[in-house]
């Protein structure tokens, strides 16, 4: 497979290729550039490993000899950020510059970081498709697992090493593989579908996964197909690891869900945490599980100026929840729902800020 370079991309890689060869180095994107060259997507999301020198060392000295200025991201682990990262700005584009490197989770959430070669860098990746590299010397792709070009090439999600090792050493790693799944409509692999049925790994989920980090994965779930990631959650038994309780969610829900954000999908766009929550509430009104209704205040950690305004939304959400003789029929045929939401639209223009901030 080969990647067609855009005009942009040909001057910038040329810059850092000249400056590579000067330090006697080999500079390589990684990861979701690779990916999304290969599948035709256009791609803004350039890191570049280097070998033999820091990413931070490398970019740093390319700054200075290209006069170009440059930002320091910070790790942070409860974000999923576990290595600093030097951010340039070239041609209007942000370029990252990141260290080869291989990760020793043992029991801990936070990973001991080490300097790794380019082969234990591609494994320690969360799936196949995110372990390839575009080689700026040689301009190949290169796929060390040996599998991610095949995996691209037949849709399918699979973990570069065995899914139960990939899952304990981070255990987000699951939502991530339900996240490219639906984001790319790819198949999930026997073997993950099989790790999925085994209720031992799920406890990782709730033991080394901050609720902070499960929220801004997701986020990016229901923001690209939400009704389908919910869906996976379900099928594999996820919801109470991810969501820190036992509650039923009813599929049903789903359908209707869908339909009415779809009414009103320019107000409700990027409102991740809506579409979630209406999920849970009604499926709460069907089972009766009064608890559902806190999950996006106290599971997922949502800022507080955000679960103010939902609880505004809820009280209508309440007055409709005790209708007498409330069923599924009535629950989907009724149009005291639509009319109560419709109230709440305002309120959502004013909260949209605040949820692009959380996510970036």
């Amino acid at each position: 497979m080969k990647i067609f370079l855009e005009d942009d991309e040909k001057k910038i890689f040329e810059l850092i290729k000249s400056h590579a060869i000067k330090l006697s180095c080999i500079p390589r994107v990684a990861g979701g550039w690779v990916r999304d060259k290969l599948l035709g997507i256009k791609s803004n999301d350039i890191d570049i490993t280097i070998d033999n020198i820091s990413g931070e060392n490398f970019a740093k000295s390319f700054a200075d000899n290209s006069n170009l200025s440059f930002g320091v991201i910070k790790s942070n682990p409860e974000k999923s950020k576990h290595l600093e990262t030097v951010v340039l700005q070239i041609y209007n584009k942000s370029i990252d510059f990141i260290s080869l490197r291989t990760e020793d989770y043992s029991d801990s959430r936070i990973p001991i970081i080490k300097e790794g070669s380019v082969e234990e860098d591609a494994f320690r990746r969360d799936i196949t498709i995110n372990s390839l590299f575009y080689n700026l010397l040689t301009e190949k792709v290169e796929d060390y697992t040996t599998k991610g070009i095949n995996d691209l090439k037949n849709k399918i999600i699979r973990t570069p090493l065995h899914p139960l090792k990939t899952f304990k050493d981070d255990p987000l790693r699951i939502l991530r593989v339900i996240r490219f799944s639906v984001k790319y409509n790819f198949k999930i692999d026997n073997e993950i579908v099989d790790t999925l049925k085994n209720k031992s790994f799920k406890k990782y989920l709730i033991d080394k996964v901050s609720n902070e980090r499960i929220r801004i994965e997701l986020d990016k779930i229901l923001n690209i197909n939400y009704t389908e990631g919910i869906k996976y959650m379900v099928e594999y038994h996820l919801i109470e690891p991810i969501f820190k309780y036992k509650i039923n969610i009813d599929l049903r829900v789903l359908d209707y869900t869908e339909y009415e954000l779809n009414l009103y999908k320019n107000e409700f766009k990027d409102i991740f945490c809506l579409k979630l929550y209406s999920i849970l509430i009604f499926s709460s009104f069907l089972y009766k599980n009064s608890y559902n209704i806190d999950i996006c205040r106290e599971s997922l950690k949502y800022p507080k100026e955000i679960i103010n305004k939902i609880q505004q939304i809820e009280k209508n959400f309440t007055l409709f929840s005790s209708s007498d003789n409330l069923s599924i029929n009535s629950f989907y045929k009724s149009k005291k729902y639509t009319e109560l939401l419709q109230s709440e639209i305002n309120i959502l223009d004013e909260i949209k800020n605040k949820v692009n901030d959380i996510i970036g």
